[in-house]
Order: structure tokens, then sequence, then C-alpha cells
């Protein structure tokens, strides 16, 4: 008969593999989810620790006929950033593992309706047949991987109740189970509404970039909307290839770019799609020639999509200014370049600006 005492030693002894398989499981799930372009927070692999084991084994009610019969030695957690995406990404570990499904959970399904807690995904799975033909998995047949996919809020939910040391429904008092229920509902509200404020964001980004060709004087200059312009309109293509070719960069889109001139643009009163696209229909000149000056020889390898956006600010602060103390004002209020090299490049900025419009 095989003791509790041979199941630890026959772990201790694999202990090793365990962990090889624990991390090859995570480095597979990353690399399906990325090849789906399912973005998610975080993959976290974990091989249950001897204690653990211990405590599981000498259970009264464990019945463990041998080590293989214990499902969770081996643990992956897929953590998403929406509720929603639970399921999503349980359809890539269906589709990708065998599932026994006799031991699998779905643990929302099984929650009691006044249960406090928080929901996740269980699967026990292992690698497929076709998988283990290959090299680098050949060495983990006949071994079982317990898959667990929740949303973050989900996970912060679970962490800390289990800090907390609240592992089972009936082990707080009933006042606390109380509170734990009413938070239970907030929390459940926050995910619906992260993810109805995605589905909002999409819709946004959707229409707006109808809007900006049809209506652009109806459309706020925000992140969303900066960046659908700068993606689609002919004047700021033109603009940034004329920049990227005196620099000899190539040009990628950068987001937090993007973000950073939307409050420097709406400063100057440049608010709308519609006056942002004037305005550099108005000061074309004076964003190459800025271009040309600070990009030419710059040793960059790439610049930002929107990049002339930047060099209409200082065209637009510039225009008919008759010292540079404009130009360091705005600098320094956004906190742009070195703070001691700022008079210095607002002077140089208006020297620029001043030969463009004689």
């Amino acid at each position: 008969m095989i003791t509790p005492t041979d199941m630890l030693d026959e772990f201790n002894e694999n202990e090793p593999l365990y962990r090889e398989f624990a991390e090859s499981i995570g480095r597979l799930a990353e690399r399906l989810l990325a090849d789906r372009k399912f973005a998610v927070h975080t993959v976290v692999t974990r091989v249950k620790t001897t204690e653990s084991l211990r405590t599981k084994l000498l259970r009264l009610d464990a019945g463990y006929g041998n080590l293989a019969d214990v499902t969770d030695l081996v643990g992956v957690r897929i953590i998403t950033f929406f509720s929603d995406d639970v399921h999503r990404a349980a359809d890539i570990v269906q589709s990708e593992f065998e599932i026994d499904r006799e031991r699998s959970v779905d643990k929302g399904a099984l929650l009691d309706p006044d249960r406090f807690g928080y929901l996740s995904l269980h699967f026990i799975a292992s690698l497929s047949p076709e998988r283990l033909r290959l090299k680098e998995y050949s060495r983990f047949a006949n071994m079982r991987v317990e898959i667990q996919i929740r949303s973050l809020l989900q996970h912060a939910w679970a962490e800390i109740e289990h800090d907390l040391g609240y592992k089972t429904k009936n082990a707080p008092p009933p006042s606390i189970r109380r509170r734990f229920s009413r938070l239970a509902g907030l929390l459940e509200i926050a995910d619906s509404e992260f993810q109805e404020i995605r589905r909002a964001s999409i819709s946004y980004r959707e229409s707006v970039i109808k809007r900006i060709v049809e209506t652009p004087e109806d459309v706020s200059t925000n992140t969303a909307s900066l960046i659908q312009f700068v993606q689609s309109n002919g004047v700021v293509r033109s603009l940034d290839e004329d920049l990227a070719k005196f620099g000899n960069a190539s040009l990628k889109l950068r987001t937090s770019f993007i973000e950073t001139r939307v409050e420097e643009l709406a400063s100057l009163g440049l608010s709308t799609i519609s006056a942002i696209e004037q305005a550099l229909h108005s000061h074309r000149h004076e964003i190459r020639l800025l271009g040309k000056n600070f990009l030419e020889d710059g040793g960059l390898m790439e610049i930002s999509r929107g990049i002339s956006l930047l060099y209409l600010e200082y065209a637009v602060i510039g225009q008919g200014a008759s010292e540079g103390r404009d130009l360091q004002e705005f600098l320094d209020r956004f906190e742009i370049g070195w703070p001691e090299q700022r008079a210095e490049f607002a002077g140089k900025l208006l020297t620029i600006l001043r030969a463009a419009s004689s």
C-alpha cells in the first residue's frame, strides 16, 4: 500500500521535473494567448510545496491512492483584465489542452447566491498527444496541471480573502460574512462597469473615424480621437513623413506620445480636430523648418507618428512672440526637455520661427 510518506518522497524526488513542467506550461499559455493577440494581465506558475502537499495527503477525507491522484501539484493561473475575458481564455485552454472534464470546475456555477467569495474557472489539463510527440514536451507525459482563469478583480478578492485567513464559507463570523457579501456585490458591479467602459471606448473609437471626416469641428481632442486623426489624416501623414526623412528615422505610433499632446494642444486653444487640422495647414512651413533644424543628423532611429503635432505647438506658441519667454513657459509647464536647457532651446526655436516668417 502506498502511504502519504511514499507519495511525499516521490514528489520530492521529482520536484525539479514538476518545476520544469510548470514553467513550460506557463510559457506555452503565454504564447497561445499572444498568438491570438489576447492581452492578459499576467500568467503565473507554481508548484505545490512539500508542506502543503503533506497537509493535503493527511486530511481524513483525502483518499489518494497514489501521487498521480493529486491534480494540483502544478498550477498555472491566467489573470485577465476583464471578467468577460475569462471565458475567452477558457476557450483557448480547452482547444489546446486535454481537459479532464470530471475534475474541472466552474466555481461560478457552484457559488451559492448568498455565498461571499469570487469566481474562477479551474481546469485539470494535460498536454495533447500532438504536443507530447514534440521533443520539448515528451518528458511531461502523464503529468497534469491545474489551470485557473480569473479576472484581475476576482484575483484581488481571492488574494485578500486568503490573506485574511477565510478559506471556507463559514469561517468568518456572521457579521463579517455580511460585509463580505456586500463587498462581493460592489466588486461584481465594478467588474461589469469596467466591461461597459471598454465596450463604450471601442464603440467611440469606431465612430470617431467617420466623425473626423464628416464633422471634425464637433470632435473634441482626446487620446482616442487624436490617435485616429494622426493615423488617417493626410496632412499629418505628409508632415510626419517629411520630418522622418529629415531625421533618417522610421515612424511608429506611440500612444503615450499622442496622449501627452492632448493637454498641450488644448492649452493653445486647439481643442477640436478641426482646429488642429486648420493649424497644421497654416503652419506647414514652420513645422518643416523646425523639423529640419532639430531632426537632421539627430541620430534618432525612430520617431512617433504625430511628431508634426509637437512642432505645431512650437509654431503656434511662438507666433508673434517677441522673445523666448512664452516658449520657455510652455516648456516648463509641460516639462518638455531638460530644465537647464529649456531657455536655450526656447531661444533657438524663436530664432528659427523668425527666420521662417521673414
